[in-house]
């Protein structure tokens, strides 16, 4: 099975966990990882391309025009868009239980949710924890393979 993995963080190109987390998804994955940094980007891209092998994803997103600085979280995104891949959503912040169950009330076990991690020694197990759902989700759904 084919398919990209989509990472969509607004650290992802800063001196931060999730710039190492794409660097070694990058250097060990069979799989295209293709980085978004915004909200918008992350919008446009689900729009374009049809299919992923996961997305790896930020709850908020630190926007600023100007010198004013807003949070914006990916819910609307989510809930308007079928996504046929795993979701992993990445947060510092406390989602929700009500949010949380509306989401996995659309996406079932396709989506997890977790903690952002700060310890850089966790990179690697974090990458191989990706991969291993991937397998596992590959091995369970034989079926997607023509669409991936």
């Amino acid at each position: 099975m084919e398919g990209i993995i989509l990472f969509a963080d607004d650290a992802i190109f800063q001196d931060s966990f999730e710039r190492k987390l794409f660097e070694n998804l990058i250097q060990t994955s069979e799989y295209p990882v293709l980085p978004i940094n915004n909200l918008e980007d992350f919008e446009k891209t689900t729009k374009s391309i049809s299919t992923f092998r996961a997305i790896l994803l930020d709850w908020e997103f630190i926007e600023r025009i100007e010198e004013i600085e807003s949070k914006k979280n990916p819910l609307d995104i989510l809930l308007s868009n079928h996504f046929y891949s795993l979701i992993f959503i990445y947060s510092q912040i406390d989602i929700g239980n009500e949010t949380k169950e509306t989401l996995k009330k659309k996406f079932g076990d396709k989506i997890d949710f977790l903690p952002k991690i700060k310890d850089d020694a966790q990179v690697k197990s974090e990458t191989e924890k990706i991969f291993a759902a991937i397998k596992v989700f590959q091995d369970a759904n034989t079926h997607l393979s023509v669409p991936f």
